[in-house]
């Protein structure tokens, strides 16, 4: 801790008028590509965990499907997907189709 104390003192420069204590000076010195984040519990997790398989089911579906518009496109219900199943990988475009 100590030699980061004697880092911050070099390279930070306090112009205003608020001091600076020990722990500011130590996250200062981290740079500006960091930045302190939440604690986010178990339940968030889960959720942006889900939220992100999801968002990856509808971008393969819809390389499968010629990513077209709900509006334009509609598939007979006998061909409807359940929401949990994912493509197979054969059938994922390798560039998708731009309409």
């Amino acid at each position: 801790m100590q030699a980061v104390l004697a880092e911050a003192q070099k390279l930070i420069l306090n112009k205003s008028s608020i001091e600076l204590d020990d722990h500011d000076k130590a996250l200062l010195c981290k740079g500006l590509r960091f930045a302190p984040t939440p604690y986010w519990s178990q339940s968030v997790e889960n959720a942006e965990w889900l939220n992100v398989q999801q968002h990856i089911r509808r971008t393969e579906w819809s390389a499968v499907l010629g990513n077209k518009n709900d509006g334009d496109f509609v598939l007979p219900k006998k061909f409807k997907f359940p929401n949990f199943r994912d493509p197979k990988v054969a059938k994922l475009m390798k560039k998708p189709k731009h309409t």
